[in-house]
């Protein structure tokens, strides 16, 4: 009994990959993403603990506008990096969890933003 295999690989398009859509930022431990939402403009879903190494990212990426943030939780890892939004351009829109835990983060944040 023989047993063929056949693949179909396409070539990748002209210009492949082209601009970025979805970024993950090294942002250290926990978590920040970016969704591209335009040119120079970026969704960030959590923003990590430091925001100095956000605002590397959204520079490296050429972000200037940030017109929402989303943010999963208040934990740390998550929200302390939410500073580095502020220096790029106003942010129309901060969607934030219903579960205001910890407290004092979910304060903190309530202040920043």
């Amino acid at each position: 009994l023989a047993v063929i295999a056949a693949m179909v690989v396409r070539p990748p398009l002209p210009g492949w990959p082209g601009q970025w859509q979805v970024a993950i930022c090294d942002v250290g431990q926990g978590s920040a993403a970016l969704v591209r939402a335009g040119p120079h403009e970026a969704v960030v879903v959590d923003t990590g603990p430091d925001p100095h190494r956000l605002s590397r990212c959204l520079d490296d990426l050429d972000v200037a506008q940030v017109p929402m943030v989303i943010l999963s939780h208040f934990h740390a890892d998550h929200v302390d990096g939410l500073n580095a939004v502020h220096d790029h351009g106003l942010t129309r829109a901060i969607v934030v969890s219903q579960l205001s835990s910890p407290p004092w983060s979910a304060k903190r944040v309530a202040q920043t933003a």
